[in-house]
């Protein structure tokens, strides 16, 4: 294993990053579940810096080339996280929904009350 500069830049780079998310975490800025994926994702990236030969290993077992691999574990881990925001903003705009109607049935109720209270003075 070489030691560049390259792979300590890497490497200090992915901790950093992973600071930052516990930081954000800790400030209730981002989510666990987002925070378990990022830190991963992060220590995926320092360890492998640090071991690209790792990299090797798992494309051979693969039967790729080393470039092809990282090219597809990344596409794949993007569509997952594209899958997941999209079901989540599904979710957001459901429950968006129900709260514009929860809140125009409200407004209806108030607008009848009122209309009741002024007719029998």
């Amino acid at each position: 294993m070489k030691i560049t500069l390259v792979t300590v830049a890497f490497f200090l780079l992915s901790m950093a990053a992973i600071w930052h998310t516990v930081q954000q975490l800790r400030r209730d800025q981002v989510g666990i579940r987002y925070a378990v994926m990022w830190i991963s994702m992060w220590l995926v990236i320092g360890v492998t810096s640090l071991f690209p030969d790792l990299l090797n290993i798992l494309a051979q077992a693969a039967g790729m080339h080393r470039i092809f691999f990282i090219i597809i574990i990344t596409l794949f881990l993007l569509i997952a996280l594209i899958f997941n925001l999209m079901s989540r903003i599904n979710t957001l705009e459901v429950r968006q929904a129900r709260l514009v109607r929860a809140l125009s049935l409200l407004q209806h109720r108030i607008d009848v009350q009122d209309a009741n209270t002024h007719d029998t003075k």
